[in-house]
């Protein structure tokens, strides 16, 4: 494994509805200023994203393309069935790496992407799920999904927010479900490291929701130092799930 592998394994494209926004010059000065390796990048919550995200994955894509540390997941929308597909297999012929679904934006519940993720792992892709306390984001209301489709590794987002506890226990039952902490209080990354271990969990910025040099911090004063827990954060779990890095 590289020694400088460090993989930020959460960062947006675009410009939101709330208004946030960030760019490729964003996503590069991330990579450079913070040290990182990598990042995984896909399109934020815009107001006209295109058929399932079409436009935005187009250019998440082709920021990719540009940089070989850009790891471009597709972002889809289950209620567009034709879409979502087309999307997925163009992902594929483009090389990038994952997906990403967010069930509170989209309003989908999980019975409603049971085909969707037959497709997806058939592509051996990980998916990057947006977990809360909010309406169909309940980590335990995924947890069939995850035992069905055993072959996808899942990223819970935000690990549940306010259902962290709840996060916690489901990825100590799925052996292929990490937590992404990012936006959680530092009481509730202390907690979620103690309950699941390094082992279970990815480095998040959530830029630009977060900010990196918050999300840094709070793994500096969690983990003092702890290299072998270090490693798995930001190294060996994200290998893991998205296999080969170079």
């Amino acid at each position: 494994m590289k020694s400088n592998l460090r993989v930020d394994m959460h960062v947006h494209l675009g410009r939101s509805k709330d208004g946030a926004k960030y760019g490729p010059g964003d996503v590069r000065q991330l990579l450079e200023r913070y040290s990182f390796s990598h990042a995984v990048l896909f399109p934020v919550d815009e107001r006209e994203p295109g058929p399932s995200y079409s436009r935005l994955n187009a250019r998440v894509a082709k920021t990719a393309k540009k940089d070989k540390r850009i790891l471009g997941f597709v972002r889809l929308n289950p209620h567009e069935k034709e879409a979502a597909h087309r999307e997925l297999t163009l992902a594929a012929k483009r090389g990038m790496r994952g997906v990403k679904l967010h069930p509170r934006a989209e309003d989908f519940s999980p019975h409603e992407t049971e085909e969707l993720f037959r497709e997806i792992e058939s592509h051996r892709f990980p998916v990057m799920l947006h977990t809360s306390h909010e309406p169909h984001c309940h980590p335990i209301a995924w947890e069939g999904i995850f035992l069905r489709h055993k072959k996808i590794c899942f990223i819970l987002a935000h690990a549940g927010k306010d259902a962290y506890r709840e996060a916690a226990s489901v990825a100590k039952r799925c052996p292929n479900v990490y937590l992404d902490t990012s936006t959680l209080s530092f009481r509730r990354t202390t907690v979620i490291l103690k309950e699941v271990g390094a082992g279970k969990v990815v480095f998040a910025s959530d830029a630009p929701y977060s900010h990196p040099a918050v999300e840094l911090l709070k793994f500096d004063l969690i983990l003092k130092g702890n290299s072998a827990a270090c490693r798995k954060i930001f190294q060996e779990n994200p290998k893991k799930i998205l296999g080969g890095l170079v």
